[in-house]
Formats: C-alpha cells, sequence, structure tokens
C-alpha cells in the first residue's frame, strides 16, 4: 500500500495509499455504509413480508378468505348460501379455501425471499470483484 500508484488499491482508494490512518477511515466509513445497505434491505424484506396479503374464494364463491403472510387467517365472507351446506360442506369449503390462501401466501414470501437472496448474492459478487 506504499508509492504513488495507489499500491494495487482500487480507484477511489487509491488517493489514500500514502495515509494508512486515512486509508483505515475510509475502509470503516465503506464497511459501515454497505452494512447499512444490508440491514436496509433486511427491513425491507420484512415489510414486504409484513405486506403480503392473500384473498382467495372457494370454487363456487361462497367462501372467501383473506390471510396474511404466515397464513393467518385475517377475513372471512360467507355468502347466504352456506346455510344449504352440511357441517362437513362447510368444513371443506372454509378449510380448504383458507389453505389454498394460505399456500399462495407462503409462495409470494418465498418469491420475495428468492427475490431478495438473488439481489444480496449479486450485490456480493460485485463486491468480490471490485
Amino acid at each position: 500500500m506504499t508509492g504513488t500508484d495507489g499500491g494495487g488499491l482500487p480507484p477511489h482508494l487509491a488517493a489514500y495509499a500514502n495515509s494508512p490512518g486515512e486509508l483505515g477511515e475510509a475502509l470503516m466509513d465503506e464497511l459501515v455504509a454497505a452494512a447499512q445497505r444490508r440491514v436496509d434491505r433486511i427491513r425491507e424484506l420484512g415489510e414486504r413480508m409484513s405486506a403480503v396479503r392473500v384473498r382467495e374464494s372457494s370454487p363456487d364463491g361462497v367462501v372467501t378468505v383473506t390471510v396474511d403472510g404466515n397464513g393467518s387467517l385475517l377475513d372471512l365472507v360467507l355468502t347466504s348460501e352456506v346455510n344449504r351446506w352440511t357441517p362437513e360442506q362447510f368444513d371443506e369449503a372454509i378449510v380448504g379455501t383458507a389453505r389454498r390462501a394460505a399456500a399462495l401466501a407462503f409462495a409470494r414470501g418465498g418469491e420475495l425471499v428468492a427475490d431478495f437472496n438473488d439481489v444480496m448474492s449479486m450485490k456480493s459478487a460485485d463486491s468480490q470483484r471490485d
């Protein structure tokens, strides 16, 4: 890290080649900024995951459920047609519809995590090339 050519440092740090203290500060600033960007991305992922909502209806439209990203039931709407069902039909329609909604919510959460991982791995690969 000596000499006027930057001593193999990335171009944006070459000016600090003859000043170890300033180079250390510049490197620490970069490290802190990179860590903050990662924290921000993780926070954004959490917000996006929390915002997942899936609304699903039974094939006949009698049951409509809304679930969050954890598959927790947020809303249940039934039409008057439910009065004609047996308890078994009622149970199957609600549970089946809620299960489909939860599966869709989990899939959406998985897509968000996969997108996050893709972005983070690209950022990591980019930083290793610098």
